[in-house]
């Protein structure tokens, strides 16, 4: 590309050409981003990766909500050597409410877009319990984790979301009814006996405390059973052995498919 320059003097024209230089690169390619959720409060750090991203370039995230009125929230992305392959990262803004948002990524203005797709905004969850909240140090205790539903479905459980104990993330299973939402997480297993703190997240990424701990306890060990047998008119059974919990715990006898609950004597 080049620019004329045309000037009359002395009933002289003299010509002059000034040239620029321009340079034509291929457009950048999304791969992949994530995490695809995170809470409406916002401060999610969304990653995407991708090829020839150009440090000169400015990149924007945008999310759009499309409920009672159209909200259209912008951040900037910002360009990130810090993995092996370069990548984008931009910050979830705060939202006034949950819900899906349309997600897209352009370069400089919003005539190039790069992406796009959807980012779903969950409700922080409150009013939490688990239960059981003490297992074995084996691992593989199945936790429900319980909240109450607030006034949408996103209320902080996504397809995604994930428990936490201590600093051993697992991935959960949701669980859904009229009045409440569960998320099933197992315990990681190989542990030593202690108490740690009990997280969940929507994403994988963001965790919050639920304000309950899990109890890892040495696996419990039978010396004998009296009666051995029982007939229609055992009313009851004494299990002697180690490691059976303590008055406080939440114990239980299963017979085949049956169970009942048990007290412990210590």
């Amino acid at each position: 590309p080049y620019r004329d320059a045309m000037t009359s003097a002395s009933n002289e024209i003299s010509v002059s050409s000034e040239f620029l230089s321009y340079e034509y690169v291929d457009s950048e390619i999304i791969t992949s981003f994530k995490p695809t959720s995170g809470f409406a409060s916002g401060g999610t750090v969304v990653s995407l990766k991708g090829i020839r991203f150009s440090p000169g370039s400015s990149y924007f995230c945008r999310f759009v909500m499309n409920s009672n009125e159209k909200i259209e929230k912008v951040v900037p992305a910002k360009y990130s050597r810090d993995s092996v392959f370069p990548s984008l990262q931009c910050v979830t803004p705060m939202m006034n409410t949950p819900g899906i948002a349309d997600f897209s990524l352009y370069v400089n203005n919003t005539d190039t877009i790069l992406i796009e797709s959807a980012f779903a905004f969950y409700e922080m969850p409150s009013s939490m319990s688990i239960a059981p909240s003490v297992g074995t140090f084996n691992g593989n205790t199945l936790v429900r984790i319980t909240t109450t539903r607030g006034t949408t479905t996103f209320q902080g459980l996504g397809s995604s979301s994930s428990c936490k104990f201590g600093d051993i993330i697992v991935p959960g299973t949701i669980v859904h009814n009229s009045t409440e939402s569960s998320l099933l997480c197992q315990t990681p297993d190989k542990q030593n006996p202690k108490t740690v703190d009990v997280y969940i997240s929507p994403n994988g990424v963001d965790f919050i405390a639920t304000g309950g701990n899990f109890t890892y306890v040495p696996n419990p060990i039978v010396y004998r059973i009296v009666p051995e047998a029982i007939t229609n008119y055992t009313e009851s059974i004494i299990v002697h052995g180690s490691n059976l919990g303590t008055s406080h715990s939440h114990v239980c006898c299963s017979y085949g498919t049956e169970r009942s609950n048990a007290m412990v004597i210590d």
